[in-house]
């Protein structure tokens, strides 16, 4: 016998799905029909292997995180350049204020001027760093 509260999950569920398309929400621990997301190509084999979809997923926010100097930015420069080979776009938030655009990077992805960072929101980038 289905529940109230079952009754409600599910319609809420299927209005999600009704605006926002299969696959916009879903039960953790449910497998049904999961939907392939594409992948961009990391550079790196093993982390392509890794990530379980050969790659960085297209169309989805990543954060690249880990320690001082250990390849962070080479590797977003990577994603970045197989983006734009594949015709596609990529948005660079350097929260880190280390990426230095008049360098060229080892494998260059084609930096365009992007929208400046408002001053309302800097604060908030230097509180999510720290």
């Amino acid at each position: 016998m289905i529940t109230e509260r079952e009754k409600a999950l599910e319609l809420a569920i299927g209005q999600i799905e009704k605006k926002f398309g299969k696959g916009a929400i879903m039960r953790l621990g449910e497998s049904a029909g999961s939907t392939p997301v594409e992948a961009i190509p990391s550079g790196s084999l093993a982390l392509d292997l890794a990530l379980g979809i050969g790659g960085i997923p297209k169309g989805r926010v990543t954060e690249i995180f880990g320690p001082e100097a250990s390849g962070k930015t080479t590797l977003a420069q990577h994603i970045i350049a197989e983006s734009q080979k594949r015709g596609g776009m990529a948005a660079y938030i350097d929260v880190e204020h280390a990426l230095d655009p008049s360098e060229d990077p080892p494998y260059p992805p084609q930096f365009q001027p992007g929208v400046p960072e408002p001053p309302r929101c800097q604060s908030r980038w230097r509180q999510w760093r720290c």
